[in-house]
């Protein structure tokens, strides 16, 4: 055990003399969560909370342009722009505007369009009760032009697309509405016009969570960013503990090990001892970081839940993982280099893939296949079930198996390719 203690004294004594190593384990992973999570934060709460402005150029000054005005007021997500320097919005002006980056977006209503529905409308109806043939399919179509700034991400594009169009068809069945209504009192002589209301389908709609009933978690920026970017900072480790193996190689020193009495499998299982403490340390900074930190900044305090037991479980095979990845790395690499950028660029590949840095439910399906080949995408749905579902041990356990096997496999790969090497 004396060898084992040495090897776990010397590598801890290693990292307290790296300043660098012990900035990429433990500062950039909490710059990188106060970071992310305070951008995300504040940009959701952005558009919860501020209207965006939209330019508006109504060449049809009719019923479509005065029922859009009103769903812009009543929605509170689109602040309507018609006119500049007193002047009303031309064509050009809403191209100009928005191609330049000083509004994000404007729309274009052409000129006879709130006419054209309501005359497809009538025909409609005429046709139903067979009074009149339906529509030619010469009939000219209006479109009304959503124009955006190219900065703006294609995500919020659609979005606003989304519900420019739900605005729209609501418009138009209240117009659809108001024809067949008129129709009817056609009918019906001195009943006068008969009036229907549009909304009658007596559904509300509301979202939420599904968690549990008793659940205290509610999921948000903090409660998905913490445990994210603390898997991300645990297999950084690969960096400091390939680089540290490569060293003892260069200097002589794993050689030395090896003729000393004894296993050298204690030395090795010192140094992965050591580095599984430091992931520990690193997951209680995290979690730190969501208790205390950042609550200070304004954001969502980090809700553990009741499962600490099996968070604890989780962290400790996610450690074990990364560790040994790091080990497996710094046991084949020939020079400093190689392990530090060898290490580093597949650790981000895994993350990208993994669903650190964007939902891994958005991407397409061969990167969604990859990604679920990444050890990170296996920790990230481990500690996602225990963050946000409050699972335990028998829902977590399949990739608390697939990390063990990661770790295993990998360890077993550096012991034969050492002792292939010393043979």
């Amino acid at each position: 055990m004396r060898r084992f203690y040495e090897a776990w004294k010397k590598e801890i004594l290693l990292l307290l003399r790296d300043p660098a190593g012990l900035g990429i384990l433990f500062v950039l992973p909490g710059v990188m969560v106060f970071l992310i999570t305070l951008i995300q934060d504040s940009a959701l709460s952005a558009q919860r909370e501020t209207r965006q402005q939209i330019l508006v150029c109504d060449l049809d000054r009719d019923t479509l342009g005065q029922q859009l005005r009103r769903g812009f007021d009543a929605s509170g997500f689109l602040e309507p722009i018609y006119t500049l320097n007193n002047a009303e919005l031309s064509e050009s002006d809403v191209y100009r505007l928005t191609s330049d980056g000083s509004y994000k977006m404007g729309m274009i209503i052409p000129k006879g369009v709130s006419e054209q529905i309501r005359t497809n409308a009538g025909n409609v109806l005429a046709s139903v009760l067979g009074t009149a043939k339906k529509p030619g399919a010469d009939t000219v179509r209006k479109t009304i032009q959503l124009v955006f700034d190219p900065a703006v991400p294609s995500s919020y594009k659609a979005s606003v697309e989304i519900a420019m169009e739900r605005n729209i068809n609501a418009i138009q069945t209240g117009l659809l509405v108001d024809a067949f209504s008129a129709r009817i009192a056609e009918f019906i002589p001195g009943a006068g016009r008969v009036q229907i209301s549009a909304d009658v389908t007596g559904v509300d709609f509301s979202t939420e969570y599904s968690t549990g009933e008793n659940s205290l978690i509610k999921p948000n920026s903090v409660q998905h960013n913490v445990p994210a970017w603390t898997i991300f900072a645990m297999f950084f480790i690969v960096i400091p503990l390939g680089t540290s193996i490569v060293r003892e190689k260069d200097n002589g020193i794993e050689r030395r090990l090896r003729v000393i009495p004894g296993s050298f499998d204690l030395s090795v299982f010192g140094k992965i001892s050591a580095y599984i403490l430091i992931c520990m340390l690193q997951f209680a900074l995290m979690l730190s970081t969501g208790l205390v930190w950042l609550p200070m900044l304004g954001l969502p305090v980090l809700v553990i839940g009741h499962n600490v037991l099996t968070l604890l479980i989780v962290a400790l095979t996610c450690a074990l993982a990364a560790t040994a990845y790091g080990l497996f790395i710094g046991t084949l690499a020939r020079t400093h280099e190689q392990a530090a950028s060898f290490g580093s660029i597949s650790v981000l590949i895994m993350a990208a893939v993994g669903g650190i840095w964007v939902p891994s439910f958005v991407m397409p399906p061969v990167v969604k296949t990859l990604g679920s080949l990444s050890p990170l995408n296996w920790a990230l749905n481990a500690f996602y079930d225990v963050f946000l579902r409050e699972a335990d041990l028998a829902l977590v356990w399949p990739q608390l198996l697939k990390l063990t096997l990661f770790a295993l496999v990998l360890l077993l790969a550096a012991r034969f390719a050492a002792a292939f090497k010393y043979r």
